[in-house]
């Protein structure tokens, strides 16, 4: 088998230098500060989103600007001034969420509220400010604003914007409110007409206000992860054309919440009465707690077997990051940090013990080894509906080149895939790991869940999949270096040195020893170039991939009140406590990759 490609290896033209901020964790605040701390400690988390949407936009007995600390003193969790402390103290950078919602009907309130906000935080009551605070106005208008359509809740969410951007402007007398290290960002809605309404009804200072334009994308599957990004990549350029017409500079783009559309017990429940005739049961009926309903508790496996999942969930958000990425994406964040739901990147169990799943594993190995690349477009030829083919990724820099190869799903044993080193341009070294899912045998235990006699709870069980991390041999002959794929879904990391100053830097978080790439040794081996396992020569593109028939944007927006209900109402089971392109830029043609059997 062989791997062909026959595409240009620039970065698009959009895509941005990568950078921490690209690895946000959202803290949601229902749960301990603690137990969040712990989970993110073990990984390289280089932004802190705070809080959950849901609790920023509907919660205001506990959160909200007009509070002393922005959480209510009635709830043990921490207020802006901690999240601030430890941002400074971490050299992280900071997100919040503003909220938005509440002021649809309250204009005045929001102008008396936001001026004694901005006042208290550029006057230093909350502290000195982190490297980098983002205020990010509001989470979701499309799904927390009134009207008949995006359009109408568009000017509703602008209205507010507006009147934000109002008080900012009044006050720039008395503060700097747009220091080096603040940065403002505004959500994009949906759609076409929503995106144009929201841009008609702003006012000019909310217009030229933001560093960055918001936007989340929930996918069931990694095939569905770039479904939305044509209209996200319009509005971008229509905001930007506007700024710049008033003088002002187009602003990023900030993937200020992703991950797999999860699922929860109580949308579960909902889905098993709305397509099944019970005679007027009700929620309560199910037994949500101790599972004794077996018809719902397996309607419940069937609904996760269609989630991405294990190794699936960390695809899709390698998928969706390379997407987004792609398009200008500056900062991102995961919306998965110790949570119930399927697609949860950490949890902490009954021991007090923190867990990272898998997904928050990809999200570790992608922050320790992308920081200073720019994405290739390598994503865009990935085939997720073909279980038999392989996936890649790229991101490239002068200093080094990162590659994820993801291995095919339907592998029933070792496989070796080879690289011709001569395509890949000056590289001095290279280091291999692997990532592959593996439930922990007493996950019942851990994670209380119950076991339910008669029904296969294996789809439940990927919830609690880890990550596991291990170190691959790779091997050079001539000009092809080798490793083996061994799992079916592995994803394999390969990191290429081009230089000292990458050999330095690699080596400083790297595991395993460094295979020295000897150039005198390349010997004009010819890769064969049928069959491939990876094949780009017909590069697919977002606007090529077929339909994604599960792809729904709506799935995850109850998720905050689901997750709030699942926080407060019962024992969670851990506690509630606590570049520079180098060679690849001329490499228009080559045999790249091949695998042989």
């Amino acid at each position: 088998m062989s791997y062909i490609s026959n595409i240009s290896l620039e970065p698009d033209a959009q895509a941005q230098v990568i950078d921490a901020d690209s690895f946000g964790a959202r803290y949601v605040s229902l749960r301990g500060f603690d137990r969040f701390l712990d989970q993110i400690g073990q990984t390289d988390v280089g932004m802190i989103v705070w809080p959950g949407g849901a609790l920023a936009e509907n919660n205001d007995e506990r959160y909200g600007i007009q509070y002393e600390d922005l959480y209510s003193g009635d709830y043990d969790r921490p207020g802006l001034s901690d999240l601030m402390a430890l941002a400074r103290d971490e050299h992280l950078s900071l997100s919040i969420i503003l909220p938005t919602a509440r002021y649809e009907d309250d204009l005045e309130g929001l102008r008396v509220d936001a001026a004694d906000f901005f006042t208290d935080l550029f006057s230093g009551t909350f502290g000195e400010l982190p490297d980098k605070l983002v205020m990010e106005m509001g989470n979701e208008f499309y799904a927390n604003f009134h009207g008949i359509d995006e359009a109408e809740k568009a000017e509703h969410y602008a209205a507010v914007v507006n009147t934000y951007a109002e008080v900012l402007h009044t006050l720039e007398g008395e503060f700097d409110v747009h220091p080096e290290n603040v940065e403002y960002s505004i959500q994009l809605g949906r759609t076409e007409d929503g995106n144009a309404a929201l841009i008609e009804a702003m006012s000019e200072d909310a217009l030229t206000l933001p560093d960055m334009l918001s936007t989340h994308r929930f996918t069931h599957s990694a095939e569905g992860a770039d479904r939305a990004v044509d209209v996200i990549e319009a509005a971008h350029e229509m905001w930007s054309d506007t700024a710049e017409e008033l003088g002002g500079e187009g602003p990023g783009l900030y993937l200020s919440a992703y991950n797999a559309a999860s699922l929860s017990r109580v949308e579960a429940a909902e889905d098993f009465l709305s397509t099944h005739d019970h005679d007027g049961l009700t929620v309560d009926d199910l037994d949500l707690d101790g599972r004794s309903n077996l018809e719902f508790e397996q309607h419940y496996q069937d609904m996760l077997a269609t989630r991405a999942m294990g190794m699936e969930h960390a695809e899709t958000l390698l998928q969706t990051f390379s997407d987004y990425h792609a398009i200008g994406a500056e900062a991102a964040g995961v919306y998965g940090w110790d949570l119930t739901h399927s697609g949860a990147s950490s949890y902490t169990d009954v021991n007090g013990e923190a867990h990272i799943f898998v997904g928050g594993q990809i999200q570790d190995m992608m922050a320790e080894s992308l920081n200073g690349t720019r994405i290739l477009n390598w994503h865009d030829a990935n085939d997720h509906t073909n279980d038999d083919a392989a996936t890649a990724y790229a991101f490239d820099s002068a200093d080094k080149l990162v590659l994820f190869l993801g291995a095919p799903k339907t592998l029933d044993g070792p496989q070796t895939v080879q690289i011709d080193l001569r395509g890949l341009g000056d590289t001095a070294g290279v280091w291999g790991q692997s990532l592959h899912a593996e439930v922990p045998e007493d996950w019942h235990t851990l994670f209380n869940v119950p076991v339910v006699e008669g029904v296969d709870q294996t789809p439940e069980s990927l919830k609690y999949a880890e990550g596991i991390r291990e170190q691959i041999d790779l091997t050079q002959d001539g000009n092809v270096m080798s490793f083996d794929f061994t799992r079916p879904d592995e994803m394999v990391r390969l990191v290429f040195a081009r230089s000292d100053a990458g050999i330095a830097e690699i080596a400083e978080w790297a595991d395993g020893a460094m295979l020295s790439v000897d150039p005198d040794a390349f010997d004009d081996t010819e890769l064969a170039a049928d069959d491939a396992l990876i094949d780009t020569s017909g590069l697919m593109t977002h606007e090529t991939l077929p339909d994604d028939d599960l792809f729904s944007d709506d799935a995850h927006f109850a998720e905050d009140e689901d997750e709030e209900e699942d926080a407060m109402s019962a024992d969670d089971g851990g506690g509630d406590d606590g570049g520079d392109m180098g060679g690849l830029l001329a490499a228009l043609v080559m045999g790249l990759l091949a695998a042989a059997l």
